[in-house]
């Protein structure tokens, strides 16, 4: 299932039946209040920008809210319910970290991970316009550094950065290359089982069919 931050926390903020607890109808209520502050502190501001520009002469364009202030912990809870539903009993790939209910993709980036916790696997990442990075190549976990063209060289905490995300997903990479090296196996296994079962009944099949062309033999 393909999910993404704000898809989450718009299915959890339209009160479906699996958030129909008195606690979680509290929760939600306590975040459309928490957004409901947000967008009025927000558009306050942009009333101030508007004046700014009018008395400047310069153009002015509305920007939306883009932080409404969600907690990690919040998150967690709300998408950990939401992975339970039958349409991600095959896993789910979360599309991006940008979001406008968080303050910094690192925050989402840490409630992603909170949220998977041993379940998170990452193929490979490409983290153009995250954590400072600059590229679009997507960039394949192990044991190296990023290349450095990935990099922000005028970001001195860009290589530093890079270690650490690569330090936290190295675990699961490993994990992933067990678990695909035994599911490579079993299904190896499967196959071959399901050959044998096959050339089985065809000779079962043509057994029959030789049966039944012969002749009675006449009284």
């Amino acid at each position: 299932k393909l999910l993404d931050i704000d898809a989450v926390m718009e299915w959890a903020l339209a009160g479906p039946p699996s958030l129909r607890s008195d606690e979680d109808k509290a929760m939600r209520q306590r975040l459309l209040e928490m957004i409901n502050q947000a967008v009025e502190a927000h558009d306050a501001q942009e009333k101030q920008r508007e004046k700014d520009c009018t008395k400047a002469k310069q153009p002015y364009t509305y920007q939306p809210c883009g932080n409404y202030g969600l907690s990690v912990e919040d998150f967690t809870y709300l998408f950990r319910l939401r992975t339970k539903l039958p349409d991600c009993n095959c896993g789910v790939v979360v599309d991006g970290l940008r979001s406008k209910y968080f303050a910094s993709q690192e925050l989402a980036a840490e409630a992603i991970l909170t949220a998977l916790g041993e379940k998170f696997v990452v193929l490979n990442v490409a983290l153009d316009g995250h954590f400072g990075f600059q590229g679009t190549d997507a960039v394949p976990l192990g044991g190296k550094l990023l290349p450095a063209a990935v990099l922000d060289l005028e970001d001195p905490s860009a290589e530093e950065a890079t270690q650490r995300l690569q330090g936290a997903l190295k675990p699961y990479y490993e994990q992933l290359q067990v678990s695909l090296t035994a599911s490579s196996a079993k299904l190896q296994e499967g196959l071959h089982s399901a050959e044998a079962e096959l050339a089985k009944v065809a000779a079962e099949i043509e057994a029959e069919e030789a049966k039944s062309s012969v002749p009675a033999a006449s009284a």
